[in-house]
């Protein structure tokens, strides 16, 4: 019953994950989407190149099991290599990569967060693919750049998230031509005098 729950666990975050952005319109959930996504790249690293889910899934069988002795996800290990699974990876994949282009897009992502992001989950699932184990000592030294790595980008995304929400934040654009509005004080002439308002104090009407 354990290992159901897990692997349809799986299936939904992975639904989740790859349907998003075709499913859902712009909202403020497209930032918690985004975090999701980061946090589950970045916690292969922590288990070897697998998956957590797979991981417990496997550990169900086999209690000593390490993580990154065997590649082979949840799904292969339920269902066997059938004529389906090579071309639903890679569906899955390419449905992941749009949904989360799509959504760094419509949230005005900057390109050198979701490109960066892309570039480190590109050499991930490439490492996983170039070695059969991930306890190969090479394997498990390129698991930790690609961690720091993506420490690392999280840290500059939070800053620039900072940044961008910060209500002091003054725009300055140094095309933009500055408009300087001079106002003139109205002058005030005095009025003059005709000869018949003008009357002379030293004269006496009689």
């Amino acid at each position: 019953m354990r290992k159901e729950a897990i692997l349809l666990f799986h299936f939904c975050v992975t639904c989740y994950m790859c349907l998003y952005a075709f499913v859902c319109k712009k909202n403020r959930w497209d930032y918690i989407y985004l975090l999701f996504v980061y946090c589950i790249v970045l916690q292969w690293t922590f288990y070897n190149g697998e998956c957590m889910l797979a991981y417990y899934y496997k550990k169900t069988d086999n209690p000593d099991y390490v993580a990154g002795t065997n590649f082979d996800t949840d799904y292969s290990l339920t269902f066997g290599h059938h004529f389906w699974f090579a071309p639903y990876t890679h569906l899955r994949n390419l449905t992941f990569v749009a949904s989360v282009f799509l959504v760094c897009r419509r949230s005005r992502v900057p390109f050198f967060l979701y490109g960066t992001f892309f570039l480190l989950f590109v050499l991930s699932v490439a490492s996983s693919i170039c070695y059969t184990t991930g306890l190969d000592p090479t394997f498990v030294w390129y698991q930790k750049i690609l961690q720091l790595l993506l420490m690392a980008l999280g840290i500059a995304a939070a800053i620039y998230a900072t940044l961008e929400n910060n209500p002091e934040k003054v725009e300055v654009n140094p095309f933009k031509e500055i408009e300087t509005k001079v106002e003139l004080e109205p002058k005030v002439v005095p009025k003059l005098e005709t000869l018949e308002s003008r009357e002379d104090p030293e004269v006496v009407y009689v």
